[in-house]
């Protein structure tokens, strides 16, 4: 972890989203959003997208074009392995923030591990191949670069099966303050928690809120 705020990496997180709920945020669209734009309600997680799309927009052609994707746009790779012939698929692909699972997970690092974990296509799930036909395989995620600013948005709306319906989990769920990214990407470092973003509420109606530490040590406003 660098001593310096400048070069200190941050962690964003989101906690929990629903459409159409009312908003608070940090950041708000800026007066160049259309105004299609700026009266629908949005989660935290929409807000922040659209917004980092706004301004990107309106760096084309400047000295600091770019500059979103160099601060939040991290990149990972999807694949797919077969155990018993020599064959393998991959997919590299940008990503502007991830969203972890909260239900069964018991903290960020515990969500992390869950959202890498490797899947055996088996029996039924085979994977294709073109040259050797249905192949055992293991599916998996892994991460090739974390952007400077980490965005997680944790998810907290399930499908419930026996009530045929969504629900939100309002699990308890631990994150600490420095994250260490090294196990899940080489190089990647220690991040520190930056801001929270909360919603309180149901699933059809809350607000959103946020608290924000501004510089390493200082106190949550």
């Amino acid at each position: 972890m660098r001593k310096t705020w400048r070069g200190t990496r941050l962690l964003w997180l989101w906690r929990c989203r629903r459409y159409s709920t009312t908003y608070t945020s940090p950041t708000r669209p800026s007066t160049s959003t259309h105004s299609s734009k700026a009266f629908p309600q949005y989660d935290a997680q929409e807000l922040t997208r659209l917004l980092c799309d706004e301004l990107e927009e309106q760096m084309k052609g400047t000295s600091v074009e770019g500059t979103i994707a160099r601060l939040f746009e991290g990149e990972l790779e999807t694949y797919v392995s077969c155990t018993e012939v020599d064959y393998t698929t991959k997919k590299t692909e940008q990503f502007p923030d991830i969203t972890l699972d909260v239900f069964g997970c018991s903290s960020l690092e515990a969500s992390l591990r869950y959202y890498t974990r490797e899947d055996l296509l088996v029996g039924q799930n085979q994977f294709w191949t073109e040259h050797f036909g249905p192949q055992n395989a293991k599916k998996g995620v892994r991460f090739l670069k974390f952007p400077p600013v980490m965005r997680f948005h944790l998810k907290r709306i399930r499908f419930d099966m026996e009530r045929m319906d969504n629900v939100k989990v309002n699990d308890r769920f631990e994150f600490p303050e420095t994250l260490d990214l090294e196990p899940f990407c080489q190089g990647a470092g220690t991040y520190i928690l930056h801001t929270v973003i909360v919603h309180r509420g149901g699933l059809d109606s809350g607000h959103f809120y946020c608290f924000i530490r501004p510089t390493p040590g200082s106190q949550w406003i």
